[in-house]
């Protein structure tokens, strides 16, 4: 049995008991993945029998859970975030996210916790009580940022994310002189994880001996994958610190890493969608003719 947020945890007799971390993704229409419940998690956001749950507590059968809704900030205090809207309607919205900010998290600095001062508020019956991300971006990396703004929105798009019908181009600066194009498989985190790139432009580079403008687009969803799928062919993304090589890593421009297209079903009128962000100056300013282009 389940409510809109409530749920009355049902255990088959041959089932065994589960840790609350492990009840999949969409038990809540608003948590569709696994990461997005163990958050809510983390965030003190779910009771179990009227108290806070834990990740670590058990479920034997006909435990009341219950999701409390995310923290609200008064208008004067949401974070104030310089972001782009890219498209909005009713349902959902594309925004450019900035470098150096959280989409998510306990931090109060975050892109989701900026949004609600920035978007209209949907007119719709099952509006989320503020826009959610769908998906996530590293701290570093600019670009398009898909988020919903309704219940029903949240779970479709969470959905197609899981069956990959989201396609996500991303450019990016890479150290060295790379092929044409070619695809990496390799484990991330010990997972199935595939990449593939495709050759832009090249630089001649007195630091570097050369600098490469890829498109990079990737097949799975690991975390900093194709930073680490890039590092791997021994052409590290320009300004990464954590996979890039000891002594050559280019510092003060922050990350070359920017998602650029986003391609995706629209959930409700069926109209196939591609957002674009244009990439920040200091990519123009190494590859002017190219990406004015783009």
């Amino acid at each position: 049995m389940s409510g809109e947020n409530v749920v009355i945890f049902e255990r088959a007799d041959d089932q065994e008991k589960i840790r609350l971390s492990d009840l999949p993704g969409g038990t809540f229409v608003e948590l569709q993945s696994r990461n997005a419940w163990k958050k809510a998690v983390k965030q003190g956001r779910v009771l179990m029998n009227g108290s806070q749950a834990y990740g670590s507590d058990f479920l034997f059968g006909g435990e009341k859970i219950e999701l409390l809704p995310q923290k609200e900030y008064s208008a004067a205090s949401y974070p104030k975030v310089d972001m782009k809207i890219l498209y909005e309607d009713d349902y959902l919205a594309c925004v450019f996210k900035p470098a150096s900010i959280l989409v998510s998290g306990n931090k109060k600095r975050t892109v989701v916790n900026a949004l609600p001062p920035l978007l209209k508020k949907s007119l719709k019956t099952d509006h989320l009580p503020r826009p959610d991300a769908v998906h996530r971006l590293d701290y570093l990396t600019t670009g398009v940022l898909l988020v919903a703004k309704t219940r029903s929105v949240l779970a479709k798009l969470n959905s197609d994310f899981e069956e990959k019908r989201i396609k996500k181009h991303y450019l990016a600066i890479l150290m060295g002189k790379l092929d044409d194009a070619g695809d990496v498989k390799s484990d991330v985190d010990g997972k199935n994880a595939s990449s593939s790139y495709r050759v832009l432009d090249h630089l001649d580079s007195p630091y570097y001996g050369f600098l490469t403008l890829c498109e990079l687009r990737p097949h799975t969803g690991r975390r900093h994958q194709l930073r680490i799928h890039m590092a791997a062919l021994g052409h590290p993304v320009l300004g990464d610190s954590d996979h890039g090589k000891e002594g050559e890593i280019f510092q003060g421009k922050g990350l070359f890493l920017h998602a650029h297209t986003l391609s995706f079903e629209h959930p409700v009128t069926g109209e196939r969608m591609t957002i674009k962000a244009i990439p920040p100056k200091k990519y123009v300013k190494l590859f002017p003719d190219i990406i004015e282009n783009l």
